[in-house]
């Protein structure tokens, strides 16, 4: 990291700590392409380092929790959807078993009719 070498441990695999410490020398590469970070004594640096990583590492739980909000609406929506669906197919049903009915009285008022005129 940054020209240094430092060994890391921890629980984690160590690909995950080889990310981190990518991600690390990416951050620094992209703050000494400041001049004004290079005129910085090294614990402002370091300063600017972590207020750098925090910064996108809040605006990423941001991003998360907003996204989370997102879809709890979401599921609230396709919740509410599916109810509206249940409904409307309980209405359809229905009014196909009244379309039968209909048909079925149409046809004995036919019939009647047809008989009548045979008299």
């Amino acid at each position: 990291m940054d020209g240094k070498l430092y060994y890391l441990g921890g629980e984690e695999p160590e690909e995950f700590m080889h990310q981190i410490a990518s991600y690390l020398n990416a951050k620094i590469r992209d703050l000494k392409a400041s001049e004004h970070y290079l005129k910085l004594p090294p614990d402002m640096q370091s300063f600017h380092l972590a207020l750098s990583v925090a910064d996108e590492y809040m605006c990423m739980k941001n991003t998360l929790e907003k996204s989370r909000e997102d879809m709890e609406l979401q599921d609230t929506e396709l919740y509410r959807m599916k109810n509206e669906l249940v409904e409307l197919q309980i209405k359809n049903e229905s009014l196909e078993k009244q379309l039968t009915e209909y048909r079925e009285r149409i046809r004995v008022l036919e019939e009647a009719s047809v008989a009548k005129k045979e008299r």
